[in-house]
Formats: C-alpha cells, structure tokens, sequence
C-alpha cells in the first residue's frame, strides 16, 4: 500500500520546510529498499536469475542520458537492483575485478588523475571534446583511469620495497 503512495509523492511539489521535499523525493527508492530487505531471500534470488535483466536497463539508461535528457528518477530506480546484481557476482563470474579495483583504490586515487590528463591531451589531439565524442572519451579515460595506477602499482611500485610501503 505503501509504494503507490510514495510513488505519488514523488512527482508532487513540495515544501521545502522540515525537508519535505527530500523526503517525497526519496520515499519511493527507500521503500523499495524496504520492501527487497524485508523479502531478502526472494529478492537475492531474483538478482541472481536475471542478473542481465536488472544491469542492461541502467548501461542503457548510462548511455543514451546526455542526449535526450532521461528523468533522474529512472537512474534511482534502476541503479540499485543492478548495482546490487553486479556486486553479488562471484569472481569466478566477474574475474576478481571488484577485489583488484578494491585492494588497488589508493593508487588509483593516487595516480587516476595523471592517467586521465595524460589520455585526454592525447584524445584531444585528434577530436574536440563535447557531446558527441564524450560517449567514446568517457569509457576510455575511465578504463585508462583504473587500470594504469593498478598497472604501475604492479610491474614498478610493487618492485620498489621503499615505494611498496608508502603505496599499499
């Protein structure tokens, strides 16, 4: 009874004393997380058999954002399940990549912003940035962003005792 309401106050305008506002715009996604944690099991269950299902509506959402300006709300909705989905993968599915990128995070905080400036000047040589070529820039300097520091912590940090130590 709970979620059609919320979903409602949602699109209502709202006060923005005692938060009001924030609390209609968040309501539906909360209850919703109310509702899969009190039916863990069934909704584990469901993360696990159509894991395709839950993650291809947010890449696509990912993807077609900028141009046709897709509601907020939809990335809300759609997000969670399939962060969920994904994060529930073992690393026999996913290849150990969520526990790579998350025993690498200080080197790729340290060294992530070298790797994307170096990238973009090089990107920037051949084609402007705007719009257009941001769908193909944004996946490159991201996947240059993380996999470079892991890369450099591997074959030259982890070889260096003294650097090792200061770059766990």
């Amino acid at each position: 009874m709970l979620l059609p309401r919320c979903l409602a106050v949602h699109f209502m305008d709202m006060t923005l004393n005692f938060s009001f506002s924030s609390i209609a715009k968040y309501a539906f996604v909360l209850t919703l997380g109310y509702l899969a944690g009190n039916n863990y099991q069934c909704y584990s269950v469901s993360l696990d058999r159509y894991r395709a299902i839950f993650v291809a509506p947010l890449l696509a959402r990912i993807a077609f954002a900028g141009p046709w300006r897709v509601p907020k709300f939809s990335l809300d909705v759609i997000s969670i399940p399939a962060c969920h989905a994904m994060f529930r993968m073992n690393s026999a599915e996913f290849s150990g990549v969520f526990l790579t990128t998350g025993k690498s995070t200080f080197p790729i905080y340290l060294m992530n912003t070298a790797f994307i400036g170096l990238s973009k000047g090089v990107m920037l040589r051949f084609e402007p940035w705007d719009l257009a070529n941001f769908f193909w820039f944004a996946p490159i300097l991201l996947l240059v962003g993380v996999v470079g520091p892991i890369l450099v912590k591997r074959w030259i940090i982890a070889r260096r005792s003294v650097l090792n130590t200061i770059v766990a």
